[in-house]
C-alpha cells in the first residue's frame, strides 16, 4: 500500500490549469499582444532588391569587385552600362485663376478752363516759322542835311539844315524764325515808296527825294499776357538804299543843265542809288492763335546819302555830297500767318 502511494506521490504533477481570462472594467475579454514571427538568423527583412543577396543579414552586392562608376550590376551579377535616367518632364503650372474684371470707375467732371493761363496760344512752338506784313504811318519825323565840300581834295562840312520828314506811309514783310517760344529771329524788308522832306525856310513845302529800300536783320522777344495776347519787343538795324526820283532828280538834272553853261571842263552829277543804314526798336501786341493780328509802335534813325555834283576845270575839281540823317516814328498794323 505504502509503495503504490510513493510510487503515485513520485509521478510528475500534472501542468496547472491556466487561469482563464479576466474580464476588465468593462466587461470585455484582455487579448494578448500579438507577437512577430520568427526570423531567421541568416534572413534579411525586408527583401534585398533586384542585384543584391543577403549574407548573414545583410545586403551585398551581387557583382564581385563592385561595378566602375557609369555602370550597373545585373540579377546574374554581371556589370552593364547603366541605363541614362529618363528625362524629368514637368507638367505645366496651372493657369492662373480667373481675374474678374474691375467696375469701371465713372468719368470724372472736366475742371473748367480758366480765362487765362501761363500758356497763351499766341506764342508759337520753337521751329515754327512765321510770315509778317506791315502797314504803317508816319506819326513824326524829323532830321538835318549835312553838305560836304571838297575842293581839289580838301573836304569840310559846309552847313547843316534842318527838315522836317514827310514821308507818309511805309510797307514792310517779315519772316520771322521761332527759336524759342518766346523768342524770334529773322529778317525784315521795308519800302518807303514816297521819301519826302519839308526844308527850311519853309518846312511846309514837300521836297519828294524818291523811295526808299531797307533791309533789316530782326530779334523779336515775346511775353504772354493772355491766351490770345502777347507783348511783342522787336530791335531792328541793317543797310538802306535810295532810289531818287521826284524833285532830288529834277534838281540834279538843272544842276547838269546848268554847269554845262558854265566855263568848265567838265560837269557830272551821281544820281544814285544811294546808300545808307538805319536802326530802330518797336513794342507792339500780338491778337489772336492762328493768324495773330498785331499793333506796333516803332522808332527808327537812319542815314542815306541823297546826291553828289562834281565839276573840274583844269587841275581843279569841286564836289558837293549831300547826306541826309533823320528819326521817324512809326503807328503799324499788321498780319501774322
Amino acid at each position: 500500500m505504502m509503495g503504490a502511494w510513493g510510487t503515485a506521490s513520485a509521478q510528475t504533477a500534472p501542468p496547472a490549469p491556466i487561469a482563464p481570462p479576466t474580464a476588465g472594467a468593462s466587461g470585455s475579454v484582455a487579448q494578448p499582444p500579438p507577437t512577430a514571427p520568427p526570423v531567421a538568423a541568416s534572413e534579411c527583412f525586408p527583401h534585398c532588391r533586384t542585384s543584391y543577396t543577403c549574407y548573414q543579414a545583410q545586403c551585398i552586392s551581387l557583382c564581385n569587385p563592385p561595378c566602375a562608376e557609369g555602370q550597373s550590376c545585373t540579377s546574374v551579377g554581371e556589370c552593364v552600362p547603366a541605363a541614362a535616367a529618363p528625362p524629368i518632364v514637368s507638367s505645366p503650372p496651372p493657369p492662373p485663376p480667373p481675374v474678374a474684371p474691375l467696375p469701371a470707375s465713372p468719368a470724372l467732371p472736366r475742371a473748367a478752363v480758366p480765362a487765362w493761363s501761363s500758356e497763351p496760344s499766341a506764342l508759337r512752338d520753337a521751329g515754327t516759322f512765321v510770315l509778317v506784313g506791315h502797314l504803317g504811318v508816319e506819326l513824326f519825323g524829323a532830321g538835318h542835311r549835312e553838305d560836304e565840300l571838297c575842293d581839289t581834295g580838301d573836304c569840310q562840312s559846309a552847313s547843316s539844315v534842318e527838315f522836317s520828314d514827310k514821308s507818309p506811309v511805309v510797307l514792310g514783310v517779315d519772316g520771322l524764325f521761332h527759336a524759342t517760344r518766346g523768342l524770334r529771329l529773322g529778317l525784315g524788308y521795308w519800302l518807303v515808296p514816297y521819301s519826302a522832306m519839308g526844308a527850311e525856310p519853309n518846312r511846309g513845302t514837300t521836297f519828294h527825294i524818291g523811295s526808299e529800300h531797307a533791309l533789316n536783320a530782326i530779334i523779336e522777344g515775346l511775353a504772354p499776357l493772355r491766351p490770345n495776347l502777347a507783348l511783342a519787343l522787336r530791335v531792328h538795324a541793317g543797310p538802306r538804299l535810295l532810289i531818287t526820283g521826284g524833285d532830288l532828280a529834277q534838281s540834279l538834272d538843272s544842276f547838269l543843265s546848268a554847269c554845262s553853261r558854265m566855263p568848265v571842263d567838265h560837269c557830272e552829277a551821281d544820281k544814285g542809288p544811294f546808300f545808307g543804314g538805319q536802326a530802330g526798336t518797336a513794342v507792339g501786341l500780338l491778337f489772336g492763335s492762328r493768324v495773330r493780328a498785331r499793333l506796333d509802335l516803332a522808332v527808327e534813325r537812319y542815314f542815306v546819302q541823297a546826291g553828289e555834283r562834281r565839276l573840274s576845270d583844269g587841275p581843279l575839281t569841286f564836289s558837293s555830297t549831300v547826306t541826309n540823317f533823320g528819326t521817324r516814328f512809326w503807328a503799324l498794323a499788321g498780319i501774322e500767318l
